[in-house]
């Protein structure tokens, strides 16, 4: 996990691709649920969050990266192999509406790999702890179901996702006018008396 936000643009491509093996390969298994949709998933999300400037040039693979986890952990929905193309939604099951039916290509990464049947929340709650709402992280899930193709979800990633960072960029520059005048209203306080 923390090979993505490791200050290298090259290495954390490379680490991209991997990933995607992993969510190909073991997304579906319960047991790595709290792995891959917490601590993976925040990673990636606070690496997009706060930009670090290594990063230019890998954004779109690192958004794709949470677009994988979102959609198999949250929507029920799998990829191409590497977490390209169309979004394939899976149904829910008949028997219990809470639960998807299984991928025909769980067993094969090469063609896609599984789903959690089970959707989890820690994805969303990964959101909500960076100051997204519960509303709009429901809208997220509606506009990520209604619209599947890559060029779409990726765009709706972007935009939700950027809005948390301008958020943040504004509340830190906001802290550091705080501390400068803070600062500068003690020492002429001290110096004036």
């Amino acid at each position: 996990m923390q090979c993505l936000g490791y200050p290298d643009a090259y290495s954390c491509r490379r680490c991209t691709r991997i990933v995607h093996r992993i969510l190909e390969s073991v997304a579906w298994v319960d047991r790595y649920t709290e792995l891959i949709g917490y601590r993976l998933f925040s990673v990636a999300v606070k690496l997009i969050v706060t930009e670090p400037k290594w990063m230019v040039g890998i954004e779109w693979d690192m958004i794709n990266i949470i677009r994988d986890i979102y959609g198999r952990l949250v929507l029920g929905q799998f990829f191409q192999p590497g977490g390209q193309g169309l979004a394939v939604q899976q149904s829910r099951d008949q028997n219990d509406s809470t639960r998807f039916e299984q991928s025909k290509v769980v067993d094969k990464p090469l063609q896609g790999g599984g789903i959690l049947i089970t959707p989890t929340d820690l994805p969303k709650r990964v959101l909500s702890e960076i100051g997204i709402s519960y509303d709009d992280i429901l809208t997220l899930d509606k506009s990520l179901t209604d619209k599947r193709s890559a060029k779409d979800q990726v765009r709706l990633m972007v935009v939700f996702l950027l809005c948390p960072s301008f958020i943040f960029l504004v509340c830190f520059i906001h802290q550091v006018i705080n501390h400068f005048c803070h600062r500068n209203i003690r020492r002429t306080f001290f110096v004036t008396s």
